[in-house]
């Protein structure tokens, strides 16, 4: 069943990545403008001045996750996704599970994605006295992904370092904006108080984790990325210290210029503007007024790099032996997985029709669903992940590896944890009925149970062709 790569085209272009495009692949999926403005009031929210410390110890717990992950990677013959490393430690039939939930996780991120960019393509036409729906700019920009997702993966990279550019610029310009008034204001020494930390903010570190998602694309992109095992290494760890380190340095000049005690009330009372209304006072008028426009690209630049996610586990699936190996199939000109990406284009119409038709809202169902799964079915994986990685070390080195052991099990630890809570708020996370929640949460668990079942039938078809890896009694 899995795909050869002796065939002419059944390959991925080889090296034509930077480090530098990688790690601009990673945080353009993340939508950074996006995710300030329109998230981070949320954390606010359920977290108030705790927000900045919860973005460093999130952080300290990421890295400790992804060097363990790494370290453990150089023992596997290839590890492209977090499927063969949990397959290395847990068993072919759970490594192939967790590969189809992570499919399901990046589609339906990227499909949520398209509510956004509809919304605020919309909103931005309006200022202009326009009147365009939000489904024909989302229709739009689907063909143009699908477009640039049959192109090479250089072409994307170009276009996600533009924009992402533009975001970080906007995010350090509003940063550098907010400086003076904290200067002397008292508030920094106090941001970082212990005291803010109480178990009324536990909800908040499900929303903080989610800034990290999709930080193990670095593998997906591993055979395209130049500078081998080491440019992965460096790419990873850059992302995730930027994230950290980014997100900790404006939440805690938006909380000093708020006012420690005040920002949760007031991200309650004002949750969509808290941000934008900072524009307003501390930058421009003519980049307050824009703002649409930018929250638009930066919804597109996280769609492209969704897609590009999310084609490539089409892809690992497909080499394995998971899914047809059609979907394994690259182009001559470009060596891009058309196929793959065509499918994907597919499942978003699809997903894309089915709201037009049933009146689901944009914003409050399509992005709040779908953003809701791919987190709870993400955190999932980095638990398993974790799990993975201790019982591998275990296995293979024994006691000699005693701290990566517990260096696992703390992350996998902490992941559960999250997963506790995500999943115990679910419905506060969509918005939605028993209904709705269900039917998600549902999705994930048929997600798994097939690659349970993919992988059991292609062990009873070709045994000799999908041994269990070393180190899985």
């Amino acid at each position: 069943m899995a795909a050869t790569s002796s065939t002419a085209h059944a390959s991925l272009a080889v090296g034509v990545l930077s480090p530098a495009h990688l790690v601009f692949t990673v945080l353009a999926a993340l939508a950074p403008l996006t995710l300030v403005v329109a998230v981070v009031p949320l954390h606010f929210m359920t977290g108030g001045a705790a927000v900045p410390g919860a973005f460093l110890l999130a952080g300290v717990i990421m890295l400790l996750f992804a060097t363990t992950l790494l370290q453990l990677r150089e023992s596997l013959p290839r590890a492209d996704s977090l499927r063969e490393v949990i397959a290395a430690g847990l068993g072919s039939g759970v490594g192939a599970g967790a590969g189809m939930l992570a499919l399901l996780a990046y589609n339906a991120l990227q499909v949520s994605v398209y509510g956004a960019l509809g919304v605020y393509g919309s909103a931005a036409i309006a200022h202009y006295g326009g009147d365009v729906s939000w489904w024909i700019i989302a229709w739009v920009a689907l063909l143009v992904v699908t477009w640039l997702g049959l192109r090479s993966i250089q072409t994307s990279s170009r276009v996600l370092v533009l924009i992402l550019l533009a975001e970080i610029g906007i995010l350090c310009w509003l940063g550098a904006a907010l400086v003076p008034g904290t200067m002397g204001s008292g508030e920094l020494g106090e941001i970082f108080n212990p005291r803010h930390f109480s178990s009324a903010v536990a909800p908040m570190f499900t929303l903080v984790f989610g800034a990290f998602m999709g930080f193990e694309a670095t593998l997906v992109f591993a055979r395209e990325t130049r500078g081998g095992r080491r440019g992965i290494r460096r790419a990873t760890i850059f992302s995730l210290a930027f994230i950290a380190l980014f997100y900790a340095g404006l939440t805690t000049l938006v909380t000093a210029t708020i006012g420690h005690d005040r920002i949760a009330a007031q991200a309650a009372l004002e949750t969509e503007y808290l941000v934008l209304a900072l524009f307003w006072l501390y930058t421009p008028n003519w980049l307050a007024q824009a703002m649409q426009w930018f929250l638009a690209g930066s919804a597109f630049a996280a769609l492209l790099a969704l897609h590009n996610i999310a084609v490539r586990y089409f892809h690992t699936l497909a080499e394995a032996g998971l899914l047809p190996s059609l979907l394994a199939s690259t182009s001559r000109n470009h060596r891009a997985p058309w196929v793959a990406s065509l499918l994907q284009s597919g499942v978003a119409a699809s997903v894309l029709a089915v709201v037009l038709l049933a009146d689901i809202d944009p914003y409050l169902g399509l992005l709040l669903w779908g953003s809701a799964l791919g987190l709870a079915t993400m955190v999932l994986l980095w638990a398993l992940c974790a799990i993975a990685c201790a019982r591998f070390a275990w296995r293979q080195h024994g006691r000699r590896a005693l701290p990566l052991v517990l260096q696992a099990t703390l992350c996998g630890i902490a992941f559960s944890a999250i997963v506790g809570l995500t999943v115990t708020d679910f419905a506060g996370l969509t918005g939605a009925g028993p209904l709705v929640n269900g039917a998600l949460l549902g999705s994930a668990a048929l997600a798994y149970l097939l690659g349970v079942w993919q992988a059991r039938k292609q062990r009873l078809l070709s045994p000799a062709a999908a041994p269990e890896p070393a180190g899985v009694a």
